[in-house]
């Protein structure tokens, strides 16, 4: 995962948090907050595309939308324009210059959702975390490529149990890696990156890893299997 996404994804995570600490935001500041994910990917996936990195763009745009996702629930147009635009490039057996193009399409086309009148409706209460996810979890371990140490890489988490969705990555050495900092209990994606990992684990789209930690110190090996 490119440092781009990594530090879109969190200023999008700090911009939810900060947004309201006593009380709920607005329709009109999720709306902001997502438009304001999405110019900033836009924009930043185009830089990485123009320096013939097109892989590099694709998960850039991916996790983009789907770091918005969860601020559109009072937009049914802009979501379903989104998982729409997700799911047909998941099917898409086109290379991943098409697909990084394509979800450039997706991101302009739920700007333009943001972009219309604010709906009168509310937003639905966020989902409360699973029990135990606010404990905090120390969480190292191994990860192998076809039982052999992967040397150097990252293993990025991204929670999928919390109200707002939160990113964590930690540099893999030697086959091994430590998260610099505590994670919240839950439910977790993995996605894998470095020499010989395969496209699949690489994006949150097509990555099966699932992990779960508890509170507490947690030891987590991963094996990538390169077919």
């Amino acid at each position: 995962m490119t440092g781009g996404i990594r530090s879109l994804l969190a200023a999008a995570a700090l911009a939810a948090g900060a947004a309201a600490p006593a009380q709920p935001p607005t329709l009109a500041e999720l709306d902001k907050m997502a438009a304001d994910a999405l110019r900033e990917a836009h924009n930043r996936g185009a830089e990485l595309y123009n320096r013939g990195d097109p892989a590099g763009c694709l998960r850039l745009y991916e996790g983009a939308l789907l770091t918005v996702r969860p601020f559109l629930a009072h937009r049914p147009a802009a979501r379903k324009a989104l998982d729409d635009g997700l799911a047909e490039v998941a099917r898409s057996p086109d290379g991943v210059k098409v697909q990084a193009f394509r979800l450039h399409e997706v991101i302009e086309q739920v700007r333009a959702e943001l972009k219309k009148s604010e709906p009168k409706k509310a937003p639905p209460a966020a989902t409360p975390p699973a029990k135990g996810a606010a404990g905090a979890a120390q969480v190292t371990g191994k990860v192998t490529l076809d039982g052999a140490p992967l040397e150097a890489g990252e293993l990025t988490l991204v929670s999928l149990d919390l109200p707002r969705p939160r990113v964590f990555t930690a540099k893999v050495s030697g086959g091994s890696y430590s998260f610099p900092e505590p994670l919240p209990a839950g439910r977790y994606a993995g996605i894998v990156t470095g020499k010989g990992i395969p496209e699949s684990f690489q994006t949150a789209l097509t990555s099966k890893i699932r992990v779960t930690v508890a509170g507490g110190p947690n030891t987590i090996d991963l094996d990538v299997k390169s077919k």
